[in-house]
């Protein structure tokens, strides 16, 4: 009898315990199932703000430029595609800034100048070439040819004020309109790092055009530094001769010139009237240069390392200065003649052509200067090709 009672007993316990259960429970079930409902209402909300979000951005892409004007390096106002997505580029100091840039692939024609220097441009160098050297009138058949084949050229980028292309710039603009043909020189001081600027905002590379311009602009400020202190009376004798021809030179306007001011030394043949001139053997013994440097273009420079040219270049240039009479002056008695690569005097990288150039006229100011890891940094970091060749001769340290 007890034990049915205990059961039973039991029995109405569970039950009783299952419904204070369910009586507990079901408040519990009913709030989740609110919370729930709001979480739905949440995300239905934040889809909403999502679409909306991406309406604007689908707004904005459209109220974003398709062309942008930009001043090129002749001070014209020029109405490009933003960004230039397929270019021709005949100018190479332009190509060295657009490598620079890391926009290379945009690169559908060269100059034969880019062409045949696979060496240095091993990936430019495949592009078809639309003329044979870069200070050449394009051939504008095949301009337009290319124009069909790549679905349209967004930009032809030229020299702007270089005098070999100015008599013929304003016709390849209006025979090859509406390509627009934008004059980027690359390769002056004065305009050097606005045309890098330039660069940078057709391509949509700003912040690239940023750093190569740090680059030279710290190298600049190391020679800055160190020469700016120097008397006028003691700086240091230079002669400069082009690449152009014998006794040929630059006075204090020319692009050879200011690399010698900006060294820290005395252009002989700055003062006198003019830009580049023809000066006389007698010229050159009466303003006795402690330095003459040598302007070799294709005598050495990128992927040359056979210096016996070189040494016979430079044999005749001393051959030279016996036969008209001035192996006397203080450069030549004391061995202080150089030739330059134009690696290092053309295009942008006459920034670097500076510290090379002080280093030589004041080798004690620059013992702690390492030149040569400027030069080896611009290829590597910025041209993305091996630094190796002869761009001095002979080596002044």
């Amino acid at each position: 009898m007890n034990s049915k009672v205990l059961t039973i007993g039991l029995i109405v316990g569970l039950v009783v315990g299952l419904i204070a259960g369910y009586a507990v429970t079901l408040p519990r079930i009913n709030e989740l199932e609110g919370r729930v409902s709001a979480f739905q209402s949440k995300i239905s909300e934040l889809e909403s703000q999502i679409s909306a979000s991406q309406s604007k951005i689908s707004e904005l892409e459209e109220m974003m430029p398709r062309t942008i004007i930009i001043r090129d390096s002749l001070g014209r106002n020029v109405t490009i595609p933003y960004p230039l997505r397929k270019v021709v580029v005949i100018n190479p100091s332009a190509a060295e800034v657009i490598r620079a840039l890391n926009m290379t692939h945009t690169v559908v024609g060269v100059s034969g100048s880019i062409s045949r220097n696979p060496a240095y441009w091993p990936e430019l160098s495949k592009k078809p070439a639309v003329c044979e050297f870069a200070h050449d009138k394009p051939n504008y058949e095949v301009i337009f040819a290319l124009n069909e084949t790549v679905g349209g050229i967004d930009a032809v980028i030229e020299y702007g004020v270089h005098p070999a292309v100015r008599r013929f710039f304003g016709e390849m603009v209006e025979t090859l309109a509406p390509i627009p043909v934008i004059g980027i020189d690359c390769y002056r001081f004065e305009t050097l790092y606005s045309d890098i600027e330039t660069l940078g905002i057709m391509f949509g590379r700003k912040s690239a055009a940023d750093e190569l311009i740090e680059f030279f602009e710290n190298i600049s400020n190391v020679v800055e530094s160190k020469v700016s202190g120097i008397p006028d009376e003691e700086k240091v004798r230079v002669y400069f001769e082009h690449h152009g021809g014998d006794y040929l030179t630059g006075t204090r306007i020319s692009a050879i010139g200011k690399m010698i001011t900006k060294a820290g030394g005395k252009n002989v043949f700055g003062k006198v009237r003019g830009y580049y001139i023809t000066i006389s053997p007698e010229d050159l013994i009466k303003n006795n240069p402690q330095v003459i440097l040598k302007d070799s273009r294709g005598v050495l420079g990128y992927n040359i390392t056979d210096s016996a040219p070189i040494q016979a270049y430079l044999d005749e240039l001393y051959a030279r200065a016996e036969r008209d009479g001035w192996n006397g002056v203080d450069a030549v008695a004391n061995n202080k003649t150089y030739l330059l690569s134009e690696y290092l005097s053309a295009g942008p990288k006459k920034c670097i052509a500076v510290v090379y150039i002080a280093k030589m006229l004041y080798p004690e100011l620059f013992a702690d200067v390492d030149v040569e890891v400027f030069l080896k940094e611009y290829f590597e970091r910025f041209q993305h090709v091996p630094y190796v060749g002869i761009f001095v001769y002979p080596s002044p340290w």
